[in-house]
């Protein structure tokens, strides 16, 4: 099947001869005037030099008088020329036409990829994310884990008698696995009322600086005595515990094995019961000032 672009040659070419021709026969004349005109009409040659020229004569003569036909025909030729011209622009305009739906495809094609790797690169940044919280969350209980731990417990004490005020001694523990640092504590005893009012205010003693090292499960004792004598009348009712008792109260501040400071506050009372083999100190924490960190 002939193409846009043979139609259109084959126009061009006709047109072109059809001009051609129609200027030579406008140059030339009837075969006597031919030979007239070259002064050989008495040559026998004549018609041998005129042959070539003849020919064109005769087809222009042919044009001339099939003038319309020509036309038409070449009218035509121009016309199927044009018509398959349109249906190859035709062509190229729907062509470009899927181009640009392909284009508007791939570019929509593209968005969705890029949508769908931004959405990837979001859930790999939250598991990033996640994944060094469980680190440091990992780090901190490994070292929570290992860290070193002191409880105060109770440990005896003492009631008022030959002079000697009421005092108490607990003791201080490590019951972690790992040394502790830098131990320092206070500590004051007193007699105040029970239960322990909520407006008491726990005063702050002057620290004991020791600076020890306590290692896992070592320990020491802790002390501290009332700074007054009772009257004698009310030795007995403190010793019960009833309406007063023997109050200690106090700090211990530490560093553990990473160096973060540590503290523990504490608060406890002691009282006695008479049994067969004597007094026997007993003791209650108090609900107030007893926190760790």
């Amino acid at each position: 099947m002939l193409t846009a672009k043979t139609w259109t040659n084959i126009a061009w070419a006709s047109l072109g001869l059809l001009g051609a021709l129609e200027i030579l026969s406008w140059q030339t004349a009837a075969y006597g005037q031919i030979c007239y005109e070259t002064g050989q009409t008495a040559d026998q040659e004549c018609a041998a030099y005129g042959i070539p020229l003849f020919v064109f004569i005769k087809i222009g003569k042919a044009l001339e008088d099939h003038n319309a036909a020509v036309t038409a025909f070449f009218t035509v030729v121009l016309a199927i020329s044009t018509i398959a011209l349109w249906r190859s622009t035709d062509k190229l305009w729907l062509a470009a036409v899927a181009q640009g739906r392909d284009m508007e495809n791939s570019i929509a094609e593209a968005a969705r990829s890029a949508s769908a790797m931004e959405n990837v690169a979001s859930h790999i940044e939250a598991n990033n994310r996640v994944a060094t919280e469980n680190i440091k969350l990992g780090a901190q209980i490994a070292l929570e884990n290992r860290r070193a731990y002191l409880a105060v417990d109770f440990n005896g004490g003492f009631y008022q008698e030959s002079g000697l005020s009421f005092g108490i001694t607990p003791s201080l523990m490590n019951v972690g696995v790992t040394p502790a640092y830098k131990v320092d504590y206070w500590a004051i005893a007193d007699i105040v009322p029970w239960p322990i009012p909520e407006d008491f205010v726990f005063r702050t003693g002057d620290e004991i600086k020791f600076g020890a090292v306590l290692n896992p499960r070592q320990g020491f004792g802790l002390n501290a005595r009332v700074d007054r004598l009772v009257p004698d009348e009310e030795v007995e009712p403190i010793m019960r515990g009833m309406e007063k008792r023997v109050v200690i109260w106090g700090k211990v501040t530490f560093e553990d094995i990473s160096g973060t400071p540590r503290y523990v506050k504490f608060c406890h009372s002691i009282y006695w019961i008479k049994t067969s083999q004597g007094e026997r100190a007993l003791s209650q924490w108090a609900p107030r000032h007893n926190e760790a960190t």
